[in-house]
């Protein structure tokens, strides 16, 4: 998926997920985010409810804030607490705990 082309959610996460371990893809290769453009490990996931931005249209130069629910994959060396405790976000209770 290129920038801009399409909105990744869970759903589609799933999906593309799922089609690379079916096409052999290591499922031991670490999930990585970027962060002050680096790749960084992913440490915890999430599920947050409050502000985020998003990309209204592949044509607009900025993004936009929304507000909403979302699944955030957090990176080594940052914590979600920081914007729970903040009172920006709340943290919604996940079902299934992160192995």
């Amino acid at each position: 998926m290129q920038n801009g082309e399409s909105v990744v959610n869970l759903g589609t996460l799933h999906n593309y997920l799922g089609q690379l371990l079916e096409a052999g893809v290591n499922p031991e290769i670490p999930v990585t985010g970027i962060s002050d453009g680096f790749p960084l490990e992913i440490a915890d996931i999430s599920l947050l409810a409050g502000s985020y931005y998003y990309d209204p249209s592949p044509k607009m130069v900025a993004n936009v804030l929304r507000n909403g629910t979302v699944l955030a994959l957090v990176p080594i060396n940052e914590d979600v607490s920081d914007i729970i405790n903040n009172k920006s976000h709340q943290e919604v209770h996940l079902p299934v705990e992160l192995a």
